[in-house]
């Protein structure tokens, strides 16, 4: 069973679940004026969540309330709303009471979206993932799930991180958040291309198994750290600019269509991963002078060249179908240097040790390669070796 987290205070930690109300409140298109709130607070009931929303979720929002409700009074304070600063939300299959009680639930295609209305009240709010990936199962195929109503997100003024799991976010514009620092999209659908609005407070952004997704554009993202793509199958573009002048930490994994990324412009990257991406035939990292950690995973890669990238301290290549070239810069400081399933021979392996700096080189990995013989007579600061069984090392 999934359950949510509301952290209380800093250092106390209260798991509820939060379950999509299977039952008898359903999802309007109108809209719904916002009930009063007394002196006393926001009140703890299902009337009070279900007629604002009008949403067959708004019970998940309730069973926050209720967690938060410490004094039991049936109203929700100011310092009771500053508890709840984080919320995850399982879309389920089913709920554990129908499960129990054997009772087959059939589910129409309203189950299938999430309404945000009634988020608004948790102004202390600073991180909510929403699940839909686990989906729900109907007797005439599955949904696409969807969400609704994301502009209450909007005016959450501490909502910093966001994670959408799974469904259609097209109606979602994350520079609507003003405090946002982190999104991830996962399993997402609706659009073919992935642009953002000039927004000055997204830090990092993760995307993940999004299948329809073909072009991400970054551009206007100036104080981007991070950014994580992987197991999007069809995206074939990442567009980024000069303006992405923070932009440090790099993930390009299992993108078998991955062509076009503008590495020239990624000028301030320490650490960058590029993985599993065939389509990739050259990478172009010359202008990366900061980086310092890459790790290579390329399976018809022939050369890669970092004689440029001289503050490297640790490379990783891995995966080579028919064997690669590897040029290092001639005064490096590189500590860790692993190349494995690279094809490399015994004078491969010999003109690539002579590349390595026998003053700082810490740890070496040449398993699964053709070698036979190796010398790393000299390299004083070498503390870790590992070799194939059959290989013989001079030291």
């Amino acid at each position: 069973m999934m359950k949510n987290i509301l952290k209380i205070g800093t250092g106390f930690l209260l798991g509820i679940i939060l379950l999509a109300n299977s039952g008898n409140v359903q999802a309007t298109d109108g809209t719904t004026d916002k009930p009063a709130i007394g002196p006393e607070g926001i009140p703890v009931t299902d009337v009070f969540f279900s007629s604002h929303s009008g949403s067959p979720h708004s019970y998940s929002m309730l069973t926050a309330a209720q967690k938060a409700d410490l004094d039991g009074n049936g109203y929700l304070s100011d310092k009771e709303l500053q508890l709840v600063t984080r919320m995850y939300i399982p879309v389920l299959k089913e709920s554990p009471e129908a499960t129990a009680a054997g009772i087959a639930i059939q589910y129409t295609k309203e189950d299938f979206s999430f309404d945000f209305r009634g988020v608004e009240y948790f102004t202390y709010l600073r991180e909510i993932r929403v699940d839909q990936t686990m989906g729900r199962e109907s007797a005439d195929g599955s949904y696409t799930p969807e969400w609704k109503n994301c502009e209450y997100l909007y005016g959450l003024p501490n909502l910093a991180t966001i994670e959408l799991d799974g469904g259609n976010v097209t109606t979602f514009n994350p520079g609507q958040c003003k405090a946002l620092r982190s999104l991830t999209y996962n399993k997402i659908t609706g659009f073919s291309t992935l642009s953002f609005q000039r927004n000055t407070t997204l830090r990092y952004l993760y995307i993940t198994g999004s299948d329809q997704l073909k072009t991400v554009n970054i551009n206007n993202l100036k104080i981007l750290r991070k950014l994580q793509i992987m197991d999007c199958k069809k995206l074939t573009t990442v567009n980024a600019s000069k303006n992405n002048k923070f932009l440090y930490d790099v993930d390009f994994i299992n993108l078998p269509k991955l062509k076009k990324v503008p590495f020239s412009n990624f000028k301030k990257v320490t650490r960058l991963i590029v993985s599993n991406t065939p389509k990739m035939k050259k990478l172009k990292i010359k202008k990366l002078k900061k980086l310092k950690e890459l790790t290579l995973v390329a399976k018809k890669m022939k050369k890669i060249d970092l004689t440029r990238n001289s503050k490297l301290s640790t490379v990783l290549i891995d995966g080579q179908k028919k064997g690669i070239t590897i040029l290092l810069p001639k005064k490096n400081s590189i500590l860790s240097f692993k190349a494995q399933n690279a094809k490399l021979d015994d004078k491969k392996a010999s003109a690539l040790v002579k590349m390595l700096n026998k003053k700082k080189l810490q740890s070496i990995d040449l398993q699964h390669n053709k070698i036979k013989k190796i010398n790393l007579r000299g390299f004083v600061a070498l503390t870790s070796v590992n070799m194939d069984a059959k290989v013989s090392v001079s030291r």
